[in-house]
C-alpha cells in the first residue's frame, strides 16, 4: 500500500483499535468471548469486526476465509494474538519465506484483558508490517553482512537450509541463484519463524530485542494512548 490508501489505512486501523479497547467488551458474538480457550472466538470477532468498518470507510472487500489473504486487494492479512504469548499460524510453502518474506503485509492486533475485574477486552499494540519487512529475523541478521558475495552466501544459505528439520536437498548451485536473487531483492527480517514443518510466526520486536526495530510502524499503543489523555 502506497500514499493516501495507506494513511487512511493507517487512521481507520487506530480508530478501531481504540474504539475496540474502550467497548468494554464481555457478551459478544453470540456469548461470551471472554474466558477460557477463548482465543479463536477472540479473534473471530476482532478480525470480523475490523472487515465490516474497512468496508464501510474505505470500501476495502475482504477476502473468503481459508482460502487466501483477509484483503486480496491490499495484498494484505489480519493477525490476532494474545500479547503475553504472541504467536500465529501462517500458511508457508517452504522455508525460502524466511529470506523472501511473506510476500504480503501484515496488520497484527495483540490482545489482553484489563477493566476493573481484568475481563474487559483491550486492544495493546496494532502494528503494520509492510511486504519488505517480512523475513526472518534471526536468518536476516546473520546473513546480511555477506550479501553480494554469493559464493560466501550460498554456502551459508545451504548449512541454514539443512539445519531445519524438513528441507529439500538441493544443488549448490541452486544455492548460489538463491544467493543472487537474496541480494538482489533483500527482504528485511521483522519477523520470527518456527515449528517446521508447520509454521507459525513469532514477533521478536515485542521482547528484548525491540531496540533492532526503532522504525517499526506502530498504529496504535494502549499505554501511550492513555498516557497521553491523563496529561
Amino acid at each position: 500500500m502506497i500514499g493516501n490508501l495507506l494513511d487512511e489505512f493507517e487512521k481507520v486501523t487506530k480508530e478501531f483499535s481504540k474504539e475496540m479497547s474502550e467497548k468494554g467488551i464481555r457478551h459478544e458474538y453470540g456469548g461470551e468471548i471472554i474466558g477460557p480457550n477463548s482465543g479463536r472466538r477472540i479473534a473471530d470477532y476482532i478480525e470480523d469486526t475490523y472487515m465490516k468498518k474497512l468496508k464501510t470507510r474505505l470500501f476495502i472487500e475482504s477476502g473468503k476465509k481459508k482460502e487466501g489473504l483477509d484483503f486480496p486487494t491490499i495484498n494484505t492479512d489480519i493477525k490476532v494474538t494474545r500479547i503475553k504469548k504472541p504467536q500465529s499460524t501462517a500458511a508457508i510453502k517452504d522455508i525460502h519465506a524466511k529470506i523472501f518474506g511473506l510476500g504480503y503485509n501484515l496488520i497484527i492486533f495483540f490482545y489482553d484483558f484489563g477493566g476493573d475485574d481484568g475481563n474487559q477486552l483491550i486492544i495493546k499494540k496494532t502494528i503494520y508490517i509492510p511486504i519488505n519487512k517480512t523475513a526472518d529475523f534471526k536468518m536476516m541478521n546473520k546473513l546480511e553482512d555477506i550479501l553480494g558475495e554469493e559464493d560466501v552466501l550460498a554456502e551459508e544459505l545451504k548449512y541454514q537450509y539443512e539445519e531445519m528439520e524438513h528441507y529439500e536437498e538441493i544443488e549448490l548451485n541452486e544455492y548460489r541463484k538463491l544467493a543472487k536473487k537474496m541480494s538482489n531483492n533483500y527482504v528485511e527480517g521483522y519477523l520470527s519463524y518456527a515449528g517446521d514443518p508447520r509454521w507459525h510466526l513469532t514477533y521478536p520486536f515485542l521482547g528484548d530485542l525491540r531496540e533492532w526495530f526503532s522504525d517499526i510502524n506502530i498504529i496504535f499503543d494502549f499505554d501511550e494512548e492513555n498516557n497521553s489523555n491523563q496529561k
